[in-house]
C-alpha cells in the first residue's frame, strides 16, 4: 500500500494525531488518557502517515532532545511498513533539525 507521510504540528492536526493514538494506547493498550497526552506534544516534531484514501492511519513524534516516542499503528495497516515509514521521517526530522543523537522510547509487543 502506498502512504502519504507528513511533517506535522500538533497545533494543526492534534485532533487526527490523538485519534490515532486513542485507539491504539488508551482502547487497545490501556494506558490512561492522562499519561498518553503529556506536556510534551506542543514542543515536537509530529508525523503523519495516511492512507490512498487520504485517512490517518499512523503517528509518531520526536522531541528536540531526540526522543522517538508515540507511534502508533492502526491494526489493518501493522503488516505493512508504516511503522518503517513514520521512523524513517522522524529521523530525517532530526536530520533536518541538527538533532545529533536519537533514541527511541517504545513498548515491547
Amino acid at each position: 500500500m502506498n502512504f502519504k507521510v507528513d511533517r506535522v504540528n500538533w497545533q494543526g492536526h492534534s485532533s487526527e494525531i490523538k485519534s490515532i493514538r486513542e485507539k491504539v494506547f488508551i482502547c487497545e493498550y490501556r494506558i490512561p488518557r492522562s499519561s498518553e497526552f503529556d506536556n510534551q506534544d506542543l514542543n515536537c516534531e509530529h508525523v503523519l502517515l495516511r492512507d490512498e484514501q487520504g485517512a490517518p492511519v499512523a503517528t509518531g513524534r520526536i522531541c528536540t532532545d531526540g526522543k522517538i516516542s508515540r507511534i502508533a499503528v492502526l491494526i489493518p495497516h501493522r503488516t505493512s511498513n508504516a511503522s518503517q515509514q513514520v521512523i524513517k521521517k522522524l529521523l530525517a526530522i532530526a536530520k533536518d533539525t541538527g538533532i545529533k543523537r536519537v533514541y527511541i522510547d517504545s513498548e515491547l509487543t
